[in-house]
């Protein structure tokens, strides 16, 4: 089945009466492909998606083809469009921008895994584990391969009119599509170049040579007879005008633990170090798996964890664009700005809502000393922040500072709180032109919280005591300070069977709280608070044995104006770290989906469960303009973007529902769509559609707008954007007496 479709639609919607939202995966688990044409550049590896930029990296997006959670095989490109293929199921087409999409699923028969593919003059030639397919151009089956018995195929390559098949046999099989498409075998084995059963890999084709990897060798050939050794300092490598290069990363210095690029040439004269062992931004683990020219001065490198670097001076200094490491610690500024940190002490900032993930500059070097991941933050709306960590060794820094938004961070020490031991939920709250930071504690058997007040830029002031109570969350809500706080007093001198928190109540954050409700729970640690609507949900973990895996998950609801609570749910799936608020329903995590509910008054514990083929987004963050953000299993990094299906009305007019999804590309550049539903008593090609400026001017002209009808209620509504300059616009809509407003912004 064939399917084209803009770019928009290739997130997966999920849409039904109570809960609509559309959510895509943002990072790619193991970047191990880079490929561009003239236009664009494309990453790929362990994911079903895929980034797409140009060559300056100003714009990133991302691409998902299919809703599958797959892998992606290979992406190439002849010079203008871009083709690939998942393990066994679809092959996909982009066109020159990588801005449309033709998808097809392969026949039901073709059960193998496909290892690559290569498209010449009139046919795509695909490779599987033990045969090689041809289709014609449309993509219908064309023929088989005649290949040896017993080869295992590893890689597909073209060099001097011939398709070339690697293998993990130390063979190379040509084929000649202008013989008939026959096939011979070239034995490096036999050949005495390398061991038998030696997989061949990496084929690089530059100035009329060929080279490869075998048994950990690169070699060289001009006619596939004679075979030169080139020597490299590593297996990872790229030629460029007939000039090898090879790239690896390593510590220079043993006193600091970040990584350096380390960047070769060998130019037949031997192997030479042209990078200067410097790299623009500090990370702790780079592991690259492919390496790219896009010209003479500008190279990228990517790998695992999301990792991109690139160099705009031929390979003498690098920069890193993107890092990732699951399950760090998250903070979101806005829907585009957020920062997260990793075990390492490590800061990461992004700038395009979690596509990429730029390690932040430090003004010292050595922040290996900083031993302790961050525990606890503040940023305020302009990204400046400061983070603490806890107990460190004499000397060492236990504070990071940031004052332009995050690009650079001091490291300092507070001797005060330097000594200090603190469990991970540690409070940091900012008061008019304080910071108070919230310590808890225990000496043997004694609980308390400290409570530390440093001024607006981070000079100690003064440490007060709350005596046994651990105070591990505070929010503000209506102009008053709510905390969730453990009381680690026994009953009657005896240690009791549930838990007691607090929820405590004050006009501003200090040591005096006022109980509001206290909770006696089932042996439950309660590690998370929110509030919606005066209602306190309090989500936690429950252990019915010794193990995690004995364990479940619990989320409680206290009412603030009755003084109640009461356990909303309890099961072995849920996390409940985060509880968030759209329209009038709540939403949680969970190992297999979200759960949605009622947020009423008359809470009748009925809750439903949207299932997420493939991922699990536990870890929900704080919504940002519509747009929640999830961590799950693994490496998933999930964005939601939750919208409403609401008509728009007009007095005295018929009123008909119509609804769209959000335009793609944002910004655009030379055209954009929308996907738009309406009232199937209706034909969206009867619609009076229309373009305007931001000072309501007309600005459309005939032809540039195009209506797309999927069926008799969907479609889509294209507007070619290329003779408008840079600005925001918006696609007017009206259709039966209803108007569908659309604002786009054409950026470049």
């Amino acid at each position: 089945m064939k399917k084209i479709l803009p770019l928009f639609l290739l997130i997966v919607y999920i849409s039904n009466a109570d809960l609509k939202f559309h959510y895509e995966k943002l990072n790619i688990d193991d970047i191990y492909g880079i490929v561009h044409n003239d236009n664009c550049i494309l990453f790929y590896g362990n994911s079903s998606n895929f980034l797409k930029t140009n060559f300056f990296t100003s714009e990133w997006v991302n691409i998902q083809p299919v809703l599958e959670p797959l892998a992606i095989k290979k992406i190439r490109t002849d010079g203008n469009e871009f083709y690939g293929v998942y393990n066994q199921k679809y092959f996909f087409k982009l066109n020159e921008n990588a801005d449309l999409l033709e998808t097809i699923t392969l026949p039901d028969s073709l059960t193998d895994e496909i290892v690559d593919i290569y498209k010449l003059s009139n046919k795509y030639y695909m490779a599987f584990k033990d045969k090689v397919l041809a289709f014609n151009l449309d993509f219908q089956f064309f023929k088989e391969i005649n290949i040896p018995d017993g080869i295992e195929i590893s890689g597909l390559c073209y060099f001097r009119n011939s398709l070339l098949i690697a293998t993990k046999n130390s063979k190379i099989l040509k084929i000649s599509p202008d013989n008939q498409d026959e096939v011979s075998v070239i034995d490096l084995y036999q050949r005495n170049l390398t061991d038998s059963n030696k997989t061949i890999r990496r084929f690089v084709n530059s100035n009329g040579y060929l080279y490869f990897i075998s048994d950990s060798l690169i070699y060289k050939t001009n006619n596939l007879e004679v075979f030169e050794e080139i020597y490299s300092k590593t297996k990872l490598f790229d030629v460029n005008d007939d000039i090898l290069y090879s790239i690896t990363t390593g510590t220079i210095d043993t006193r600091f633990n970040y990584n350096q690029v380390l960047f070769y040439k060998n130019d037949g004269n031997g192997t030479k170090t042209i990078s200067n062992n410097e790299l623009d931004r500090y990370v702790t683990e780079l592991f690259l798996m492919e390496l790219n020219f896009i010209n003479d001065d500008l190279i990228f490198a990517a790998g695992k964890d999301n990792s991109i670097i690139k160099s705009t001076n031929g390979g003498v200094t690098w920069e890193v664009l993107s890092n990732y490491e699951p399950k760090a610690n998250v903070i979101w500024i806005d829907s585009l700005n957020g920062f997260f940190w990793n075990t390492k002490a490590k800061i990461f900032k992004t700038t395009n809502g979690g596509i990429t993930w730029r390690p932040q500059l430090l003004t010292d070097k050595e922040i290996i000393k900083f031993k302790n991941k961050p525990f606890t933050a503040h940023f305020d709306e302009m990204a400046n922040g400061v983070l603490f960590t806890n107990r460190v060794n004499t000397g060492y820094p236990n504070v990071m500072k940031t004052t332009d938004g995050g690009e650079t961070f001091k490291i300092f020490r507070i001797e005060e709180t330097a000594n200090y031991s603190y469990s991970e939920f540690a409070p940091l709250v900012k008061y008019n032109n304080e910071y108070k930071l919230y310590f808890p504690s225990r000496f043997a058997s004694w609980p308390y919280t400290l409570l530390f007040t440093f001024d607006e830029d981070i000079n100690y002031k003064s440490k007060q005591l709350i005596d046994s109570l651990h105070l591990f969350s505070i929010k503000e809500y209506k102009n008053q300070y709510y905390a969730l706080a453990r009381d680690m007093r026994y009953d009657d001198g005896e240690k009791p069977d549930t838990c007691v928190y607090h929820i405590l109540k004050s006009g501003e954050p200090g040591i005096t709280w006022d109980t509001v409700i206290t909770m006696r729970t089932l042996d439950t640690i309660i590690n998370f608070m929110d509030i919606i609507d005066d209602y306190v949900y309090l989500g936690g973990i429950y252990w019915t044995g010794r193990t995690d895996t004995n364990s479940f998950g619990v989320l409680y609801r206290a009412d603030l104006k009755n003084k109640s609570y009461k356990l909303l749910r309890f099961d072995n799936i849920g996390s409940y770290i985060k509880i968030v608020k759209w329209e009038n329903k709540i939403i949680t995590g969970s190992i297999n989906g979200l759960y949605y509910s009622e947020n009423s008054n008359n809470f009748n514990n009925i809750w439903k469960t949207i299932e997420l083929p493939g991922y699990s987004p536990w870890a929900l963050n704080e919504f940002q303009d519509n747009q929640l953000f999830s961590y799950g299993i693994g490496k998933d990094f999930i964005k939601f973007t939750f919208y409403e299906d609401t008509p728009v009305e007009e007095p005295g007019a018929e009123v008909i529902k119509m609804y769209n999804y959000p335009p793609y590309p944002q910004p655009a550049n030379n055209r954009v769509s929308t996907e738009i539903y309406w009232d199937s008593r209706y034909d969206m090609q009867n619609a009076a559609i229309t373009v305007h400026d931001y000072t309501g001017k007309t600005i459309s002209k005939p032809g540039e707008i195009s209506v797309n009808k999927m069926n008799v209620y969907h479609g889509e509504i294209i507007w070619d954007c290329s003779s408008v300059s840079s600005g925001v616009y918006f696609i007017n809509i009206r259709l039966g007496g209803t108007t569908r407003t659309v604002p786009v912004v054409v950026g470049r």
